[in-house]
């Protein structure tokens, strides 16, 4: 299977709870034979636009600091990737509910492509 999992910050250096969880899983669906890529957000200036990390694909956009520019800018940076990509996507999988993953989430629900989302967990819940 070909998946394309989502979330704003990918590791490294990331070391939270959601993006540890997505690498994990990440990683060992590679181990278990799927195709795994990743679209997140560069969000350190050290990171590349296109790297593989632990057998894990990764593609990033540019992180826009100002808020307006952010939301007119970085859905045309994703579209540009899930257009390149579009043909190597059998499921995508949302790690959580921000605009990031919504905006990716509807772009691939109205390609035809299935979507899973992990809703994120906290507190006593």
């Amino acid at each position: 299977m070909q998946i394309l999992m989502v979330i704003p910050q990918y590791p490294f250096p990331v070391a939270g709870g959601a993006e540890r969880q997505a690498h994990e899983l990440a990683r060992t669906l590679v181990r278990k034979g799927h195709s795994v890529q990743v679209l997140s957000t560069a969000f350190d200036p050290t990171q590349s636009a296109e790297e593989t990390i632990d057998g894990v694909q990764v593609s990033r956009v540019p992180w826009i600091e100002e808020r307006g520019q952010r939301f007119v800018r970085l859905p045309a940076h994703m579209l540009r990737i899930l257009f390149r990509i579009r043909s190597q996507i059998d499921v995508v999988h949302l790690h959580n509910l921000s605009s990031f993953c919504a905006f990716v989430g509807a772009l691939a629900k109205l390609a035809g492509i299935p979507v899973v989302t992990k809703l994120p967990n906290f507190g006593i819940h």
